[in-house]
């Protein structure tokens, strides 16, 4: 739900609500009137209903859909009133009413009061159960478009290919084998590719919609299928190598939005993973990224994220400011773990128009994180030992008890954010581009391969440099090979165990020299002193690499990749401090700034004093830290406070 004030529908009047209980519910749906053409005008009656948890209940429909452009609008009739909803919301109204018989639905932005902050408030708290006691939730994608109607075939097609394959135990192999022979795989990768480009799969409020449902269909013009069936069918296109891997990643993330109908929240052990998960789903308000999952937190199904709401006390309140209720999640999901994971997700300057301090992350950002501390749940790094966090607030600064470790005093340019990258261009989409336009998509990726080729020769260089004495060459490869993985060698078995890989620690050792050697050329041109000479001359060592590297066998290319795979360098910079420590940093990291270890932090801190109050400290990120991973460099005694602006 896109929780924007109603501002085109003051003067309509609606009836207030009687309260909700423990046990029963009480909402509005809609009466949508018949129509014998799409082109009758949409006509509906409000009514009051209650919903029990626990007897039988009026059937209703619930809508699920993506609210559009909020100025693109057109007026129905509700309650013999004009009354103003989203084209989006009229297209859905105009396929699910009936030609003969009135349909029962719910859809929020008619059915709750969106000027009422009250009533969206408690309507907000009791969502999840209005789609839950639905009869049906009825997803809506929009209208048909040219390649819709093959989308659902072959989702139809691949469903009914899965389940032969889980039946007969048949390896899947549908590279080759074109489900529609005369068309070919081209075009349905193609239509699959734009289903799940809609919109609605980026919307926040549909996480709980679709998970809280009974019966979920997915509807796109007159075309409609089960969502099992339908995720079943796109997981079967992803899984068994159907369509290209790079269109492969868009269908993963399109289809986090069943996460929690399907996986559940066995993944979910902390609020900042919970968080970081959805980041890329969109809400017009940027309170939704938080409220938008309060609903599943009341459903028996999902203890875990139960036990992260309740531990903070998080409900629905849009009387909050976005900075408030920022400040407010961070801040109490720090007390109540003792931790300070979720400082790892302020990687990016905050929403600057609402003031937000440098500890509090934007939860309304759109693009995924490199955590540091991306796996240490399961692995348990420990940079502060097993001390917890004993936070204060004041004014909107965040006090931590700390000490300033070390200094960064060598630092590469940052590698490419790989969460921006879109590669999973169609033929078709190329063929469309003209000679022009498919030149610019060229060298776009060119220029990408080359701006990721060239760091990944600075982080060479730097960390094969001479950072202590008596190191050796072998000593400095293998820092450099766990810092990139952002785990200690012990840990790697483990990794690789946990991701189903089919190879060892000594065997993914080998890998990684592999991946190393191979920029060789371009290692060599990263070492040239004058900086203009090295500009030029980096693509020619990543030319020359290039060549080596498409004259190596695929056997021993895809080796490599499963290297390359694992390591968590998006976005970040690696660095060398003052007291010779390997680390990976963020991109906001400079020269200079402060590591710091903090109480309750499983990894070090990149800080700097503020520039406008020094006696304030600002957060530039976390980091991994090789050689104090595990408490090595702990001692508490040396705390003191820290003041984050």
């Amino acid at each position: 739900m896109a929780n924007v004030i109603n501002q085109f529908n003051s003067y309509f009047e609606y009836t207030p609500l009687s309260p909700c209980s423990d046990e029963t519910i009480v909402t509005r749906v809609l009466s949508l009137a018949p129509a014998s053409s799409t082109r009758e005008s949409i006509k509906c009656y409000l009514q009051s209903i209650e919903i029990s948890k626990s007897g039988e209940n009026p059937k209703y429909e619930a809508i699920s859909y993506c609210w559009g452009d909020i100025a693109d609008r057109e007026s129905i009739l509700c309650n013999d009133q004009e009354f103003s909803v989203t084209v989006s919301l009229a297209s859905a109204l105009r396929n699910f009413r009936d030609n003969h018989q009135t349909v029962i639905l719910w859809a929020d932005a008619i059915c709750i009061d969106q000027e009422n902050i009250s009533e969206r408030n408690a309507q907000v708290k009791v969502m999840a159960f209005i789609y839950k006691y639905a009869h049906q939730v009825l997803v809506w994608l929009g209208e048909a478009s040219d390649t819709s109607k093959e989308a659902f075939e072959t989702l139809e097609a691949l469903e009914a290919k899965s389940v032969d394959v889980e039946t007969t135990g048949k390896t899947p192999n549908l590279r080759f084998s074109v489900l529609h022979p005369h068309q070919g795989l081209p075009s349905q990768t193609q239509a699959l590719r734009e289903l799940l480009a809609r919109p609605w799969f980026k919307r926040m409020w549909v996480v709980q919609e679709v998970a809280a449902g009974t019966d979920v269909t997915i509807c796109c013009g007159r075309e409609r299928i089960n969502c099992t069936k339908f995720y079943r069918a796109a997981m079967f296109a992803y899984q068994s190598n159907v369509i290209s891997r790079v269109s492969a990643l868009d269908i993963v993330i399109s289809l986090k939005v069943f996460f929690f109908r399907f996986v559940g929240d066995d993944y979910i052990h902390s609020l900042p993973r919970l968080l970081d998960l959805f980041c890329r789903q969109q809400s017009q308000d940027p309170r939704d990224k938080i409220f938008a999952l309060y609903g599943l937190s009341l459903l028996d199904k999902y203890p875990l994220l139960r036990q992260n709401f309740e531990a903070t006390g998080i409900v629905p309140d849009y009387k909050m400011s976005v900075q408030e209720l920022y400040i407010s999640v961070a801040f109490r999901s720090i007390i109540v773990s003792g931790s300070l994971d979720m400082l790892s997700m302020s990687l990016e300057t905050g929403l600057t128009e609402t003031n937000i301090p440098s500890w509090v992350p934007d939860f309304s950002r759109r693009k995924a994180t490199e955590m540091a501390i991306g796996r240490y749940e399961d692995y348990q790094h420990f940079s502060s030992g097993q001390s917890l966090a004993t936070p204060k607030l004041t004014g909107g600064c965040l006090m931590l008890a700390g000490y300033a470790f070390d200094t960064i005093s060598e630092l590469t340019a940052a590698s490419p954010d790989f969460s921006e990258l879109s590669l999973g261009t169609s033929a078709e989409e190329l063929r469309a581009m003209g000679l022009a336009g498919l030149y610019g998509f060229i060298k776009m990726i060119c220029a990408k391969a080359l701006d990721t080729w060239s760091v990944l020769g600075e982080f060479d260089v730097l960390a094969m440099s001479q950072s202590s004495p008596g190191q050796s060459r072998e000593d400095r490869f293998l820092e450099y090979y766990q810092t990139l993985v952002c785990l200690y060698q012990s840990d790697i078995g483990g990794l690789l165990e946990q991701k189903g890989l089919s190879v060892d620690e000594p065997e993914f050792l080998r890998r990684c020299r592999d991946w190393y050697a191979q920029r060789r050329m371009n290692r060599h041109f990263a070492m040239i002193p004058w900086p203009a000479l090295r500009r030029k001359l980096t693509p020619l060592g990543v030319f020359l690499d290039a060549v080596s590297f498409l004259m190596t066998p695929v056997s021993r290319r895809n080796r490599m990749a499963v290297y390359h795979s694992e390591i968590k360098i998006s976005g970040r910079r690696l660095a060398r401090t003052k007291l010779g420590h390997l680390a990976l940093v963020t991109q906001r990291a400079e020269v200079g700034d402060t590591i710091g270890l903090f109480k309750g932090g499983k990894v070090p801190l990149i800080v700097r004093p503020s520039e406008s109050q020094p006696e304030l400290w600002e957060l530039r990120g976390d980091s991994y830290v090789h050689g104090i991973m595990k408490g090595e460099a702990w001692d508490e005694m040396r705390c003191v406070d820290f003041l984050f602006c």
